[in-house]
């Protein structure tokens, strides 16, 4: 092997192993090298959920949504108190249209 051919099977085995070898601890260091790079830190965590999270737009929504509710429900019991004194005032008057 020393000249580069190879002698026999075995030769050539040991070789593509040790170059599979070789190549697949290469890649595989590249790989947990970028990972580890790559991978935010707990503050960046924190930073990205309270400022690019959809829940926070969701949370905007849902709160806007929450108090238009609020107000609209404000403005029906309003209006249900009005009409019942106005059916009140109608049953007082039917009863004294009844009894004359």
């Amino acid at each position: 092997m020393a000249d580069g051919n190879f002698s026999d099977w075995k030769d050539k085995l040991l070789f593509w192993s040790v170059t599979a070898l070789v190549g697949g601890s290469i890649t595989f260091n590249g790989w947990v090298t970028v990972r580890l790079l790559a991978t935010p830190t707990i503050d960046e965590t924190r930073t990205m959920i309270e400022t690019e999270a959809p829940y926070n737009k969701d949370k905007k929504l849902v709160d806007a949504q929450l108090q238009r509710l609020a107000f609209v429900e404000s403005k029906f019991s309003e209006v249900i108190s009005r009409n019942t004194d106005a059916i009140n005032a109608l049953r007082v008057e039917l009863a004294g249209l009844k009894s004359k």
